[in-house]
């Protein structure tokens, strides 16, 4: 996070939590999957930063996040790659807005 902030002092984590999704029995080769009646439109909400005084703080990624391919590997790859390059343009690091990977 201080390479992301410099300007702001950030301690050292206190805590960390660390998933073993492939050494639970109940979890392993799980994916996401939506309601039925889920609306696409509403993936947008889904996938918004998470802003604190109008600034976008936490970006979401992964296959959930990436509509058209969700469930996927390659959705997963996708999302992190348009939510990397959202938040480099919003940030001033990228010129060009991001295209939109996961809306086939």
């Amino acid at each position: 996070m201080g390479a992301i902030f410099p300007k702001v002092q950030v301690p050292d984590p206190s805590a960390f939590y660390i998933t073993r999704w492939g050494l639970d029995p109940l979890a392993y080769g799980c994916y996401s999957g939506v309601q039925i009646g889920f609306k696409d439109k509403w993936m947008w909400t889904l996938t918004r930063p998470l802003k604190v005084n109008h600034t976008a703080r936490v970006y979401f990624a992964g296959e959930a996040m990436c509509d058209d391919i969700s469930g996927t590997t390659y959705g997963a790859h996708q999302s992190g790659l348009q939510t990397a390059q959202h938040y480099l343009h919003k940030t001033g690091r990228q010129p060009k807005a991001p295209l939109d990977l996961c809306n086939l």
